[in-house]
Parts: structure tokens; sequence; C-alpha cells
């Protein structure tokens, strides 16, 4: 039996896009996938320039990390990090004083 893997191309539209980067694929910080140079642009699925799989398997896991950086976007918090995409955030220590 034997194997194959189609080619992975973007459409010739979106590769001369505004949004798109080296490869034509959407240019997108790959722990966030936020845009990394429109901050309210994020990407998920197989038009993302990251070198994760182009798969059903990548969406699911990428869904929810861009969802939630957006949300923090909309929320006016600061620009996403990579931080959030991969953990919940830590609160940050009380600088108690000793005395």
């Amino acid at each position: 039996m034997r194997a194959v893997k189609p080619v992975r191309e973007s459409t010739l539209a979106w590769r001369e896009g505004p949004l798109a980067g080296g490869g034509g694929w959407l240019e997108v910080d790959k722990r966030t996938l936020q845009h990394r140079r429109y901050p309210n642009v994020f990407g998920v699925g197989d038009i993302n320039g990251t070198p994760a799989g182009k798969t059903a398997a990548t969406m699911k896991k990428s869904a929810p990390i861009a969802m939630q950086n957006l949300v923090s976007v909309i929320e006016g918090k600061r620009r996403a990090s990579s931080s959030t995409a991969t953990r919940p955030a830590r609160s940050s220590p009380t600088s108690a004083t000793r005395h």
C-alpha cells in the first residue's frame, strides 16, 4: 500500500494578500495564533503559517488557544502573549514588605 500526501499550498489570492507572510500562509505567532503585524487578527486552521500539521487535530487544538487570546484582546487586556496560549495566566505574587 502506498500513501500519498497532497501538496499543501495556499491559493494565489491569499499568497498575494496583505495578511500573508513567508510561503504565502497567514503570518501568526505559533504560540498565540495572533497575526504578527495585525494584532486584531487571529488564525485557526490550515491557512496558518505554523510548523503544526494542517489537519483537523491541529484545528481542534488551536481553536481554544486563538479564542482565549482573541477574547483577551477584545476585553482590552494586553496583547496576547505566548504564556496565555499554553497555560492559564498566573497571578502575580504580592509584594509584602517585611519590617
